[in-house]
C-alpha cells in the first residue's frame, strides 16, 4: 500500500505540472465514448467454517484458492480538457471466480454400498464499478497515443459460495453443486492504468490497454444463511451415513484488487 501511496502522490504532481505548464493555446474541449470488453484475474476472499471443522475443506476456500478469468465490460466517457488531459466518467461490470482444493471422500457402507466423491468449493464475485478518472496522453506517432490514467471508483459487489459435487471413477456417476453463502457489500477502490489508441479516422480509434484496481469488501452482509437447512446439508446427511449437520459459514472479507486487460473502440463526437 505505501507503493501505491507513492505512485498516487506523484500522479498527482504530475497533473499540477501539466496544467500550469502547457501551453494554454492547446485547448480540445473535446467528448469521447469508449466501450471495452477485457479478462480480468486476482482476488482473494477470508472466510471460515466455525463448525464442524472437519468439514471445512468441502466450504471455505483456505490457502490453496486458485483464481480463474473473469469478465471486466466497462463504458466510459471522457471529455479532453487538451490533448494532453482528460477526465472521464464509467461504469461497467466485473465478475471473478476463485476455486478451493478439491477435496476427496468415501462414505461408509449402508447395506453394502459406499458412495465415493471429490468436493471443490467455489467464491464468485461480482462487481458494478461506478469510477472517475484522470488521464495523461502522449503522441507516440501521429496515429498512436498513449494514455496513463488513474483514479477512484465505488464498487457495488455482490458474493456466492457453492461447493461442486462430482462422483469418483468406480462409482455410480453423479454430480451436484451446492450453494453455501449469499452476500453482498459496497466499497470504494482505487485504479492505474496503462493504454494505447490507435487512430483509424479522426472519429474512431482501436484502443487496447491494462489496468490494476484495488477494491477491498468488508463487513460483508449475507443475504441468506443456507445453514443447516442448505442442500450441502442435505447431501452430507444422505452420503455420509445419515448425520445431520449444524454448520456456521462465515465470509469477513473479499478483495477483487486484479489485474485486467481490455481491448475496445473509442469514438470522438
Amino acid at each position: 500500500m505505501n507503493f501505491l501511496r507513492k505512485i498516487f502522490g506523484l500522479k498527482k504532481i504530475l497533473i499540477f505540472t501539466l496544467v500550469f505548464f502547457l501551453p494554454v493555446n492547446l485547448q480540445a474541449n473535446e467528448l469521447f465514448v469508449k466501450m471495452t470488453f477485457g479478462l480480468s484475474s486476482g482476488g482473494d476472499v477470508n472466510d471460515a467454517l466455525l463448525s464442524p471443522f472437519e468439514y471445512s475443506d468441502y466450504i471455505s476456500m483456505g490457502d490453496k484458492q486458485e483464481s480463474k478469468l473473469g469478465a471486466d465490460i466497462y463504458l466510459e466517457f471522457i471529455y479532453q480538457l487538451n490533448p494532453h488531459i482528460s477526465f472521464s466518467i464509467g461504469n461497467g461490470y466485473l465478475s471473478e471466480k476463485l476455486e478451493g482444493e478439491t477435496a476427496q471422500f468415501v462414505s461408509p457402507e449402508i447395506n453394502g454400498r459406499s458412495i465415493g466423491y471429490t468436493l471443490a468449493p467455489e467464491f464468485s464475485s461480482a462487481a458494478i464499478p461506478v469510477c472517475l478518472s484522470s488521464i495523461l496522453t502522449f503522441p507516440v506517432s501521429t496515429s498512436i497515443h498513449i494514455n496513463l490514467e488513474g483514479g477512484v471508483g465505488y464498487y457495488f459487489g455482490t458474493f456466492e459460495s457453492k461447493t461442486k459435487w462430482r462422483s469418483l471413477p468406480g462409482f455410480t456417476p453423479w454430480e451436484s453443486s451446492s450453494w453455501n453463502y449469499k452476500g453482498k457489500a459496497n466499497t470504494i477502490g482505487y485504479h492505474l492504468g496503462i493504454g494505447f489508441d490507435i487512430e483509424f479516422s479522426s472519429s474512431m480509434f482501436l484502443t487496447i490497454g491494462a489496468l490494476y484496481r484495488v477494491a477491498n469488501f468488508k463487513n460483508v452482509k449475507s443475504t441468506e444463511e443456507l445453514g443447516q437447512n442448505s442442500t450441502f446439508s442435505s447431501l452430507l446427511f444422505y452420503r455420509i451415513g445419515g448425520e445431520h449437520l449444524d454448520y456456521d459459514y462465515r465470509v469477513s472479507q473479499v478483495s477483487l484488487s486484479s489485474y485486467s486487460f481490455r481491448v475496445g473502440m473509442k469514438f470522438r463526437f
